[in-house]
């Protein structure tokens, strides 16, 4: 088993160098207690609200335009649809400074809750067919009668779906409850207790994520980015000290000699997975064992495909710091490229079928993260950058052990 020697002597060689223990060990502790202490808590200022809604108002024959304020500058048969449209363009029925709205339209509820628990919208609601009917029936009995107090059979309810222990979701209710009463007040031309709409709410459960959550996918990829500097720096080193040479006397052969090398990077990068893991527990992010595991494993393949890149920078690099300092330099443009950071923007190669970031393995690796510790998808879910990601390290670390074994005369 010689390849086991040449992974406990890479493995020795990693923990001799105090920049590499650093760089391997220290950085997912450093890098997320960081971004723990900062954003763990979620974000204090200016508040967007995701809104899903579906409207099923049937509007009305009838032609009530005359009675519609002239600043609301509509012309429809159906009020569900101006109470959407002033909701989203008009600042007046919109209180909180700072607070912002994006209204979602979906055609069905499974599809709506199933983003809330996901987090793709903070809250769901349904106008009810009887929207329209129900304000012009308040409206002709206030006319009539000049009560403030509606029978039953005029009342329209407004159902509201999301997560009541969240605080975001409580103020977006409270959002709609005053938009839902100025609307009503402003349609009927009167001050009403509570005005002709009420609403009925449904609870959907779901673990609210703080902004840090959000990034605890892309730092992951981004330590793997990190480990080309230590990965290609070991292997130089190899060459600069002459171990190579002595290895080519042994009997060991070039596949054993780099399988044994990749084992040595897949058991610093469980180590490193496994301390990231603990520290991103501490700052409040936490995922299922299976949402883990399958991390786990997108961990380990975008370990591969850095293992074959450090090997092409070391068999074009001839010291160990200019080894560093070309990984250095590749780790944060590789970084943004690969969505770590911020997500990057559709540049399609090929439309709708193959984008510029397609040809970048840890790119998917971002991808594949992101989906599954952020919106609990399956090991069936990830299977297209999943399968980027395991073709993408065949071809890298193939093509990183045929130029570093030629470059070392192995």
């Amino acid at each position: 088993m010689l390849f086991l020697k040449v992974t406990i002597k890479a493995i020795k060689q990693t923990f001799r160098r105090k920049e590499r223990v650093l760089m391997v060990f220290m950085s997912p502790i450093v890098f997320f207690a960081f971004f723990g202490f900062i954003f763990g808590s979620g974000n204090n200022g200016d508040i967007t609200y995701q809104i899903a809604y579906i409207n099923n108002d049937l509007g009305s024959s009838l032609d009530y335009t005359d009675f519609i304020p002239a600043e609301l500058n509509y012309n429809s048969n159906n009020l569900g649809d101006l109470y959407l449209d002033t909701l989203a363009n008009n600042t007046s029925l919109i209180s909180n400074s700072g607070t912002t709205l994006e209204l979602i339209q979906y055609s069905n509820v499974e599809e709506m809750t199933k983003d809330i628990e996901k987090q793709v919208v903070l809250i769901g609601i349904i106008i009810p067919y009887s929207f329209t009917e129900s304000l012009l029936a308040s409206y002709n009995y206030i006319q009539n009668n000049s009560l403030a107090e509606f029978p039953v059979n005029v009342t329209s309810v407004v159902k509201i779906f999301g997560d009541p222990s969240s605080s975001n979701y409580q103020s977006g209710v409270a959002l709609i409850h005053s938009s839902l009463n100025d609307y009503s007040n402003l349609i009927l031309q009167t001050e009403l207790e509570g005005g002709n709409i009420t609403t009925n709410q449904f609870e959907v459960n779901l673990e609210e994520l703080s902004q840090f959550a959000y990034f605890v996918p892309g730092f992951l990829i981004f330590l793997v980015i990190l480990q080309l500097v230590s990965m290609s720096g070991i292997l130089v080193y190899e060459k600069e000290s002459g171990s190579m040479e002595r290895i080519k006397l042994s009997l060991i052969k070039s596949e054993e000699l780099f399988g044994g090398l990749l084992l040595s990077n897949i058991i610093i990068a469980t180590i490193q997975f496994i301390l990231s893991l603990v520290v991103i527990t501490i700052f409040g992010f936490h995922a299922s064992g299976s949402q883990w595991f399958i991390g786990y494993v997108i961990y380990l393949i975008a370990t591969i495909n850095i293992s074959g890149i450090a090997m092409i920078i070391a068999s074009f690099t001839n010291t160990t710091q200019d080894a560093s300092s070309v990984s250095g330099i590749m780790s944060a443009p590789f970084g943004f490229l690969s969505g770590a950071f911020l997500p990057v923007p559709a540049v399609w190669l090929i439309k709708n079928s193959l984008q510029i970031w397609d040809i970048i393995p840890t790119y998917h690796a971002t991808q594949a993260m992101t989906s599954v510790l952020i919106d609990n998808a399956s090991m069936v879910d990830i299977l297209k950058p999943l399968s980027f990601l395991l073709i993408f390290a065949f071809l890298w670390y193939g093509i990183g052990f045929i130029i570093f074994r030629k470059n070392s005369n192995y």
